[in-house]
């Protein structure tokens, strides 16, 4: 992960905008990117994936903030671990499920690493949605830290 703390607004070419280690994204990537951390390999597409940390997460969810929670894993991984709240929407079937999410709530979107999730973010913004976040590391991360009872596979 990379905090980008300042931002090109443009680069001349009017569809772009430069970063400052020199890479090139979308100005809605580096519009998000202001906003947080976003994931290196994806500025290197032009996509930049707005990302939750774990502890973050959490502290928002206690402070009753309302988030859905998605978990874009297959079912039988939900035997091995799951965060209380989140509902199952594997990956692979996300696609035909997005008339069941509201565009207007803010979506966190994890797996068991953070890969997963950061293609489900990615399908989202690219049907529309802005308000989606990928969790950081996914539910491994969260398993440790912030509820370690649950097993890290």
């Amino acid at each position: 992960m990379v905090k980008l703390n300042k931002i090109y607004t443009r680069t001349g070419d009017g569809g772009s905008a430069g970063l400052v280690d020199g890479s090139r994204v979308s100005k809605s990537s580096a519009r998000m990117a202001a906003i947080g951390e976003v994931d290196e390999a994806n500025c290197a597409t032009g996509v930049a994936i707005a990302a939750l940390a774990p502890g973050e997460l959490a502290e928002r969810l206690r402070s009753g903030e309302r988030i859905r929670l998605i978990d874009v894993r297959e079912p039988h991984e939900l035997e091995i671990s799951r965060i209380a709240g989140a509902e199952l929407i594997p990956l692979g079937s996300l696609a035909a499920h997005l008339h069941e999410l509201d565009s207007a709530e803010e979506i966190v979107l994890f797996c068991k690493s953070g890969s997963r999730s950061a293609r489900a973010v990615e399908l989202l913004a690219g049907a529309g949605f802005r308000k989606q976040k990928n969790l950081r590391g996914g539910i491994n991360a969260w398993a440790q830290e912030v509820e370690p009872s649950l097993p890290i596979y």
